[in-house]
């Protein structure tokens, strides 16, 4: 039986070579052969890069769980250190309440749980470059920015209503006192915002909170000229 060549045709009387079940001649058969090898290393390396795409893209989904994870922690622990820091004071103003005598007024302010959302979630965060937070109580002012995502606390304020700094002043006297106090405080408010380096010329979103309504119109109104 004669025998040609596979690839060129050619008739094969004396020299041939079995490739994949085909007859070649030499030249063809090593041909056939380096294309067979390239063509299966052009597949291992798409292969390769396909698990190479997989892998990093599961790494990925990795990190930004880990980095969620650790966001949230973050925010449960700065969460817990403000009510710490506000129990702390409470107990303190306490401490110097029962030194006093039991017939001098005064005006507490009992440390509150915060049910509101604290700051901004993480989306929010990552959504715009600068962002303010300001929370704001008859007695204490906090502001808090965010620039590309790092937190800086800009202001942190505190006063005391007490009949120490009120003066000599009867009970009905200095519950007046106090009243004009809590009626000024938007205006407190506004003075320490106001001052010089206290916030930057624009944000891309700003936040109130305050449990008076009077009291967080009154800043929204001040602080949209920051927008």
């Amino acid at each position: 039986m004669i025998k040609r060549c596979k690839r060129c045709n050619k008739l094969l009387f004396f020299r041939s070579k079995l490739y994949m079940d085909n007859y070649y001649c030499p030249k063809c058969a090593a041909i056939v052969q380096a294309r067979d090898i390239e063509e299966e290393n052009k597949k291992l390396e798409h292969e390769k890069q396909i698990a190479e795409k997989k892998l990093q893209l599961k790494k990925a989904r990795i990190r930004s769980k880990i980095a969620d994870k650790r966001l949230l922690e973050e925010l449960e622990s700065e969460k817990r250190e403000l009510l710490k820091k506000s129990e702390k004071k409470a107990e303190k103003l306490r401490l110097k309440q029962q030194k006093k005598s039991k017939d001098i007024p005064t005006e507490e302010y009992p440390v509150k749980r915060q049910t509101h959302e604290l700051y901004f979630d993480r989306d929010t965060i990552h959504q715009h470059d600068t962002l303010l937070y300001v929370e704001v109580e008859v007695n204490k002012l906090t502001a808090v920015e965010w620039l590309h995502g790092k937190k800086r606390v800009v202001l942190s304020h505190k006063r005391e209503l007490r009949r120490t700094r009120a003066g000599g002043f009867s009970a009905e006297k200095f519950q007046k006192f106090i009243d004009a106090k809590k009626k000024e405080t938007g205006e407190w408010a506004v003075d320490l915002l106001g001052r010089s380096g206290v916030l930057r010329d624009k944000y891309d979103l700003i936040k109130v909170v305050s449990t008076k309504d009077n009291i967080k119109e009154e800043l929204e109104s001040y602080l949209e000229k920051y927008l």
